[in-house]
């Protein structure tokens, strides 16, 4: 007769009896994967596939590049909500603290709103470094935004819907900034029901863009290149999970530069990729693309740089190789945040419809329900902004996000927040509830209740992304990489419907590449891209997904998938990873009450 004895049983076998009591109430090792576990020393193996590429470490995700502490900015303006409009009050408030001089800590202030509704019949922003918006709780007796809805601000949804159908179906001059499902904002107008609009303020109906957030983060702009200062890197292949780039001349490059790594992406790459338009209708994918990751030099020895964060697209010279190149960022602006309140969209209560427009249902008619989408899409947006954050916010009624990064946005941290009750139509391109188009930024203990992509990263340089104890209940639609070749994100422990795939018929193509699902539960749909991989790792689910079936191109190869129906070792690779790089204290700097690594 044959037992298997785990390493676990062994030592509780040796344990005096005593101890072996209360060992015994220890679950048994969980197994551990084959791509990365814990070595004889305790720390993680990162085995490289055939070419070098190995899982990514996404520890530098969040405030501060990871395990920072979130800070507690000293209130130094106080207001109360008043009758009719308060956008004006709240500005005022802003303005007053964004005056001050930053303090030793790279602080102004905080602006506490006491409990209580404060209507707003416009956007406020934040633009200055160092300025926290905090209110008294995020529950109904705390601290309420009201988006206000008038005729002056508005766009009927018929004319924003036929706006981003225009824009569906012409071709792109730019790399889109909205959702693909909802098409892409012109210069100045209403961008689609998905996405933000283009390089103007955007409408405020079927648009996504900055107009239509409730409160504004952001800088004037982000990283400025340095052209000037570019090296080539000379490798003819850097493998996913470098963090050292062999370049012609690393001259002029010290520890400490903001630099921006760039992939190339050429024509040939393009059409390797099938995103040329051939198995899609044509005019659907804009020209040959760059992927950028937003880094600073660690380490420099001879012709070798050093950068703080890994690479998660490969770098390949016959896809037109790679640079490295400094970059400025004066505008860009850091140290900001949003805390402790609610946010909640009015809406026309009289529009309402029995109609699932899901592309996957098209004759699928639940109960009637509320539809209106003349009114706020989001209640947070950063753009242009590093080292912020969003924690203990409450969103209702919005179309789309309780949260979102733009391009330029960088170590972020979005937590402990919650979204419940969207309105707007059950169908493509709304409820995108924490939707990151920035980069580096750890989403964790949230929570989505009606969504759609409720968990989503979106645009090419929407990098090293974390979800981390994420849950979605009553979904819509699937959380995913979703718009245009997203890479490196990883969905840890999420409890909701995943899919990181091949979308035909769309101007999406492949969603994203490098995505890493690990010990997640729910259904889920997982493909490999070529010249890339998406990886499974200790997934509870059905390998399958019920939502937008007509975009599913079952031809495409499946994804690496291990230990399907039960749980790995670690529990969670995100806090796993930031122990590692950083100790224990970094992990409980993060960790909420209940959370293990």
């Amino acid at each position: 007769m044959k037992f298997d004895v785990s390493r676990r049983r062994l030592m509780q076998f040796a344990l005096a009896p005593a101890a072996m009591a209360a060992a015994a109430e220890v679950e048994d090792m969980r197994p551990t994967v084959t791509r990365v576990y814990p070595g004889d020393d305790g720390k993680l193996v990162y085995v490289p596939d055939e070419q070098g590429n190995t899982i990514h470490d996404a520890s530098h995700a969040g405030y501060g590049g990871g395990g920072v502490v979130i800070p507690t900015a000293a209130v130094r303006e106080t207001i109360w909500p008043v009758a009719g409009d308060n956008t004006a009050n709240l500005q005022a408030a802003i303005d007053k603290v964004s005056a001050l001089p930053l303090d030793k800590s790279g602080f102004r202030g905080a602006v506490l709103l006491r409990a209580g509704y404060y209507k707003m019949a416009a956007p406020v922003h934040i633009q200055a470094s160092g300025v926290v918006l905090r209110g008294e709780g995020m529950g109904d007796t705390g601290t309420i935004l009201v988006g206000t809805v008038t005729p002056r601000e508005a766009t009927p949804p018929a004319a924003a819907a036929a706006a981003a159908a225009a824009n569906l179906n012409a071709r792109p001059q730019a790399p889109a900034q909205g959702a693909p499902e909802g098409g892409r904002g012109g210069r100045g107008g209403p961008g689609g029901p998905g996405g933000p609009g283009g390089r103007g303020p955007g409408g405020r109906g079927g648009g996504g863009g900055r107009a239509n957030t409730l409160v504004m983060i952001g800088g004037a702009s982000g990283a400025a290149p340095k052209e000037e200062t570019k090296t080539t890197v000379t490798d003819d292949y850097t493998p996913v999970g470098s963090r050292t780039l062999k370049v012609a001349s690393a001259r002029g490059f010290r520890p400490g530069d903001t630099v921006i790594v760039r992939r190339i992406g050429n024509q040939d790459w393009v059409d390797t990729m099938g995103m040329n338009g051939k198995e899609y209708p044509q005019d659907r994918w804009p020209a040959p693309f760059n992927t950028e990751w937003d880094r600073v030099v660690t380490e420099v020895q001879g012709n070798s740089i050093t950068v703080d964060a890994p690479i998660t697209c490969a770098i390949e010279k016959k896809w037109g190789g790679g640079e490295v190149v400094k970059y400025e960022d004066p505008e860009r602006i850091e140290h900001v945040g949003v805390e402790n309140l609610r946010g909640l969209s009015e809406f026309d209560p009289t529009v309402r419809t029995k109609e699932y427009g899901n592309m996957d249902r098209p004759n699928y008619a639940p109960e009637e329900y509320y539809s209106d989408e003349n009114h706020w899409q989001n209640l947070i947006t950063l753009a242009n902004t590093k080292n912020g954050w969003v924690r203990n916010v409450t969103a209702m009624h919005f179309v789309n996000s309780l949260a979102g990064t733009n391009a330029g946005a960088k170590w972020i941290t979005i937590q402990d927040c919650i979204s419940k009750d969207p309105i707007s139509q059950r169908r493509g391109a709304r409820r995108f509830t924490f939707a990151m188009r920035g980069a580096l930024t750890l989403v964790q203990r949230c929570h989505s209740d009606q969504g759609r992509h409720s968990f989503m990263m979106g645009q090419r340089n929407s990098t090293n992304n974390v979800f981390l104890d994420c849950e979605a209940t009553s979904p819509y639609s699937s959380s995913e990489p979703h718009e245009q070749w997203v890479t490196g994100g990883l969905y840890d422990n999420v409890h909701a419907p995943l899919t990181a795939r091949f979308w035909k018929d769309i101007n999406i193509g492949w969603g994203g590449g490098n995505i890493v699902f690990w010990n997640c539960e729910g259904f889920f749909f997982i493909q490999k891209p070529p010249t890339a991989q998406n990886y499974s790792f200790g997934h509870m689910g059905v390998d399958s997904i019920p939502f937008n079936l007509p975009l599913q191109d079952l031809a495409k190869e499946n994804g690496y998938i291990e230990d399907l129906d039960r749980h790995v070792t670690p529990r969670s690779l995100y806090l796993t990873q930031l122990r590692e790089r950083l100790g224990d204290q970094a992990v409980r700097n993060v960790m909420g009450p209940g959370q293990s690594a």
